[in-house]
């Protein structure tokens, strides 16, 4: 018994055109994935940029002083982050606003 190319031929291209349509789709998906993760990150990059500039610089462009933790010379409270000024006063966020017009 001898086998019948008239069918196996259009399956067998059937077969290998359904393979390339599939690896062209899991390309296509793939890319588009890596888009969607590779924009994802710009942003979450230029928000952390942005919030990294607003914590080391004030609305004015000057630059924040030193900072640490420590104990504010005006209301004698705990901070995580106090500004060391250059006349050795050390100030919280609120009265280094409440001095500087902030």
């Amino acid at each position: 018994m001898l086998a019948d190319f008239s069918i196996f031929v259009p399956n067998i291209y059937l077969l290998i055109g359904l393979l390339i349509v599939l690896a062209v789709g899991l390309a296509l998906l793939l890319a588009t994935l890596t888009g969607v993760n590779l924009g994802i990150w710009h942003l979450l990059e230029r928000r952390e940029r942005t919030r990294q500039h607003a914590e080391r610089y004030r609305p004015d462009g000057e630059p924040y002083p030193p900072a640490g933790r420590g104990i504010c010379d005006r209301c004698g409270r705990p901070f995580e982050k106090v500004y060391h000024m250059p006349s050795g006063e050390r100030l919280c966020p609120e009265d280094y606003n409440d001095l500087h017009g902030g």
